[in-house]
């Protein structure tokens, strides 16, 4: 997928999709990919095999980017554009990760909610 691989704490897999046969096979996603503007792109997505019903049953899905190399200090700016559908508590978070030896557990970027 470009470069972009899973992370290894994963619960959820990421899965490369086109809108077309997503939609004919009655899968929640998007019409069109953001790119393109029609069906002929593709987007990533993850499936829930079970309903969430407690915390410890918490399903996550780790996206990690090849490595980003910023030149100029300050002068990085990352997009993307996403699509949410799920319960309340569905959580989409973007984590700014400098190095392989930091942790970081506050995310630069959240979403939560349908």
């Amino acid at each position: 997928m470009c470069g972009w691989t899973q992370g290894r704490n994963n619960t959820l897999d990421w899965f490369r999709e086109q809108p077309i046969s997503n939609n004919l096979a009655g899968i929640v996603g998007p019409l069109t990919d953001h790119t393109y503007g029609n069906s002929t792109g593709y987007y990533v997505t993850t499936r829930l095999s079970i309903p969430v019903t407690t915390f410890s049953d918490i399903d996550i899905s780790i996206l990690v980017s090849p490595r980003l190399l910023d030149n100029v200090p300050g002068s990085m700016c990352a997009k993307w554009w996403y699509m949410m559908h799920g319960t309340d508590d569905t959580e989409f978070n973007v984590y700014l990760i400098p190095n392989e030896n930091f942790t970081s557990t506050k995310p630069i970027w959240r979403r939560s909610g349908d």
